[in-house]
């Protein structure tokens, strides 16, 4: 009995390995081993020695067995070649993910439309989208470039010429800052603003900054004629590229100057926009402004120029060098006359108007040359230089109250020449003047002969005479004449009052009354 036992039990069946996803049979009962000593008293009962008897456990299916713990079954789970596999996150992946999630909508939205429409409208929303995408990284980093700059500088940062005042208020002279007065637009014909804005921008008060007409109108205008044949900047852009010095012609400034345009105009209005303009831009030679455009061609105020005169000037702007009324007045009639019909189209003159500043010929009058260089003027501007900061000289823009008396300088300057001149005249002074010769040569001094003035501007003006190869070759005569000075002051306050270091500034700058 105890033989068969065994017999039977190394003949039974191993238990066959369970593969999740496969069918499977009602696994045997697990049988819990026991003692397997066995007594031939089996036969009539069982016995403590005998085997007790096999107990069945309870084992889960393998379904609730796996649902019940996922891991295991992960675990158990063969691996397969060509099985999927969890994806991985990475940046790149979901960068990508988020780019191309606007064509796969795009596709969705057109799925259903027949393919010659789909696909050429699948193009279109595609360069759409690329191109608002590529919009707003402009705007961000062309917005982040303009934040740099200090915006105040648009009307604060305007050298102009500081002015200086004698005791009555009179200008003697002017000096430091640029060639510019500033004015107001209340003193500016308003027949000027319309020729400025027919010429420059026609929608400067409907734009904010940038005119998308305009710059879809000069487009069009290059793929026409291959080329650039017209701006597309505004009266802002321009006032952004002339206040920061912008002279590079190329995209990254174009596009700098429409991001500081669109600051400009939430800074500032409209009327502060232009008159800042008009007060900035160059209008050729040395003028810079409308005030001094006036005085320089027509040696008029802003408020007495005529409209053949303001549409001159409005004109020009564009190319003040090549349309100067001074240098090309042929070229300066052609614009104005464009100026002038852009007025009569617009309705702000008249046909009678029109014709009468078309027949005034193109007449300039510069003012009286004044020269800036006397020994009053000498003197303050070493004053000044001392006590002034490098920014205030920069900017100039001062006015510069004096003790000194113009009528007082003008007198002190005429007497030395009159006593000078005299003293020349005289019948001995040739005498005198031999014997000064003299002396300079024992000391070694054997250049520049003295001479009298009368004698110095005699040759100086035989210089100027000779064609331009000879005076290439040749100096001008040195104006080694006689010299005087004078010094004019107040005894009760110890005020200057007049300062004449010599006969002449321009011909000699050197201050004899206090060098």
């Amino acid at each position: 009995m105890s033989s068969r036992s065994q017999t039977e039990r190394k003949k039974r069946p191993l238990p066959r390995p369970s593969y999740p996803g496969l069918p499977q049979e009602d696994p045997e009962p697990a049988v819990i081993p026991g003692p397997t000593r066995r007594t031939g008293n089996s036969r009539n009962g069982p016995s403590r020695y005998d085997t007790p008897p096999q107990r069945r456990a309870s084992r889960p299916s393998p379904k609730e067995e796996y649902e019940d713990n996922p891991e295991r079954e992960e675990e158990n789970r063969p691996a397969r070649a060509g099985t999927m596999r969890r994806p991985r996150f990475t940046i790149f992946g979901a960068l990508l993910f988020v780019l191309l999630m606007p064509f796969r909508f795009i596709g969705s939205l057109t799925r259903n439309i027949r393919w010659f429409i789909c696909w050429p409208l699948r193009i279109l929303l595609g360069c759409c989208f690329v191109g608002i995408v590529i919009g707003a990284i402009l705007v961000f980093l062309y917005g982040a470039i303009s934040n740099r700059y200090d915006i105040s500088e648009v009307k604060s940062n305007i050298p102009e010429r500081t002015v200086i005042l004698d005791r009555k208020n009179r200008t003697i002279g002017t000096l430091h800052g640029e060639n510019r007065k500033r004015v107001s637009l209340q003193e500016v014909p308003p027949v000027f603003i319309d020729a400025l804005l027919l010429r420059e921008d026609n929608r400067f008060y409907d734009h904010g900054g940038v005119d998308w007409i305009g710059v879809g109108r000069a487009f069009a205008q290059v793929l026409k004629h291959k080329r650039a044949t017209q701006g597309a900047s505004t009266l802002t852009m321009q006032l952004a590229k002339i206040t920061y010095n912008h002279r590079e012609r190329n995209l990254h400034s174009k596009l700098t100057e429409v991001a500081l345009a669109k600051r400009i105009e939430a800074t500032y209005t409209k009327d502060e926009i232009l008159e800042t303009y008009i007060n900035r831009i160059f209008w050729g030679h040395t003028f810079l402004g409308i005030a001094a455009a006036a005085r320089g061609y027509y040696d008029k105020e802003p408020r007495d120029l005529s409209l053949a005169e303001c549409a001159t000037l409005a004109g020009i702007i564009y190319g003040p060098n090549d349309f100067s009324p001074i240098k090309h007045p042929e070229e300066a009639k052609k614009v104005r006359d464009i100026v002038l019909g852009l007025l009569k189209n617009e309705g702000k003159i008249t046909e009678v108007q029109y014709q009468a500043a078309l027949a005034e010929p193109i007449a300039t009058r510069t003012p009286q040359s004044r020269s800036e260089e006397n020994y009053a003027m000498g003197l303050v501007r070493r004053e000044l230089d001392a006590i002034l900061e490098e920014e205030d000289i920069r900017l100039g823009g001062l006015v510069v109250h004096t003790t000194l008396d113009l009528d007082l300088q003008n007198a002190t300057l005429d007497a030395i020449n009159k006593h000078m001149d005299a003293l020349e005249a005289r019948k001995d002074f040739k005498k005198h003047l031999a014997s000064l010769q003299a002396r300079r040569e024992k000391r070694g001094i054997l250049k520049n002969k003295l001479t009298t003035k009368a004698e110095y501007e005699a040759s100086l003006a035989a210089w100027k005479a000779l064609p331009a190869e000879q005076k290439e070759k040749t100096q001008p005569p040195m104006p080694n004449y006689i010299q005087s000075a004078a010094v004019v002051m107040d005894n009760a306050t110890g005020a200057l009052l007049a300062v004449v270091g010599g006969r002449d500034a321009e011909e000699s700058k050197l201050n004899r009354a206090i060098q």
